[in-house]
């Protein structure tokens, strides 16, 4: 089989089994924010200087969750078994608490920046950020049954606090100095 199907010439696009939907469903925006996501930590990973780091283990991690999400997200009814299980959010907070902890504590807002990979990280965690609103507002026009299961925004919303505490962990270990907004 070629790259190209032309079956989604006509605006649509395919869901595990024979389903299709329009490719302006809001469930395909949720999907299509996950896969930015997926790319913009492969683009942080790329941009990391050598050696390997803990944050290209962690970011190896994710992004095949992310496929899963990815996975189950197109499979409205269920049948491909394929589920996030409830046990990566854990998984998520242990690793915030281990990028988190070496960092010199918060006293204000952080500019979103710093390095390459740094930088890039912010810029992931912002896209994740939107996939949870993307995902908030597909199940606020969703009858309870058809709602996505809740794990799945944990998920987003651990992931994204965590994308924070490695863009911090990677300035600082790369010794760029974070920028800091002061409100008062």
């Amino acid at each position: 089989m070629g790259l190209y199907t032309r079956t989604g010439d006509d605006g649509t696009t395919g869901l595990v089994g024979e389903r299709r939907t329009s490719k302006a469903d809001p469930r395909m925006e949720v999907i299509g924010t996950i896969d930015e996501l997926n790319s913009l930590l492969g683009l942080a990973v790329s941009l990391y200087p050598p050696p390997p780091s803990k944050v290209i283990q962690r970011v190896n991690t994710i992004q095949p969750q992310l496929f899963r999400i990815g996975a189950e997200l197109a499979d409205p009814e269920g049948e491909s078994g394929i589920r996030l299980a409830p046990a990566t959010v854990k998984a998520l907070e242990q690793a915030i608490d281990s990028f988190d902890n070496p960092l010199p504590p918060l006293t204000g807002f952080i500019v979103p920046g710093g390095c390459s990979a740094g930088a890039t990280l912010h810029l992931a965690r912002t896209v994740c950020r939107r996939a949870e609103r993307a995902m908030t507002a597909f199940n606020s026009d969703q009858p309870q049954e058809n709602q996505l299961r809740p794990t799945l925004l944990t998920y987003l919303n651990r992931l994204s606090d965590l994308l924070y505490a490695m863009a911090r962990y990677t300035n600082h270990r790369l010794d760029v100095a974070e920028r800091k907004v002061k409100m008062r």
